[in-house]
């Protein structure tokens, strides 16, 4: 079921969300079109209950790296207002 998951798009992604890492668009859009050349393989290779499951899994998976991604950005924004209002503070 980890096939989607254990992609270099995810990869790149959890590195982006997690550890801040920046990566030109460019690259994100390579590993966007790769990720979807992968997923269209799966489903010429597996057919049936096997490939929803793996398909739903692999949406489960990318709505919560989503959702890590609103909260690290929101994180960002708020550290960056704090780090602001401290410098005018004096």
């Amino acid at each position: 079921m980890e096939t989607l998951i254990k992609t270099l798009f995810f990869k790149t992604m959890i590195e982006i969300i997690y550890e801040g890492a920046l990566s030109d668009d460019k690259k994100l859009q390579n590993l966007w079109d790769d990720f979807i050349i992968q997923i269209v393989n799966v489903c010429d290779n597996i057919n049936g209950k096997a490939l929803l499951r793996l398909l739903n899994y692999t949406r489960l998976k990318l709505v919560a790296l989503q959702e890590e991604s609103k909260d690290s950005i929101k994180k960002n924004c708020r550290e960056i207002y704090q780090a602001r209002n401290s410098l005018y503070r004096y």
